[in-house]
């Protein structure tokens, strides 16, 4: 079954690919590895069994939009240099929140 067509689907990848920022880890490769592991442990389990296939392409999409806008520190660095996000955020997980928020 498809739910989106191959247009769409590249226009959406290409965009999201654009929001990522250019740092060592956390960047579009790093997007594309995580949602190569999720399909190849989809694949692995069998998870057509259990999930729909909606529910798969929704893991997909979170896998590779999963750090859109990471800019390549950690929680613990933000709170310690008392980044914005940390401040904005209450020191409680800063990156997971702007991740969240966006």
């Amino acid at each position: 079954e498809n739910y989106v067509e191959g247009k769409k689907l590249r226009e959406f990848v290409s965009r999201l690919a654009s929001k990522y920022l250019d740092n060592r880890y956390h960047n579009f490769m790093h997007a594309l590895d995580v949602s190569h592991s999720v399909f190849r442990y989809l694949s692995m389990v069998q998870a057509d069994a259990f999930l729909s296939m909606l529910d798969q392409f929704a893991l997909l999409v979170a896998a590779i939009a999963h750090d859109v806008g990471h800019f390549g520190m950690t929680n613990g660095f933000l709170i310690e240099t008392q980044h914005e996000l940390a401040v904005l955020y209450n020191d409680k997980s800063p990156l997971e929140n702007m991740h969240c928020s966006r």
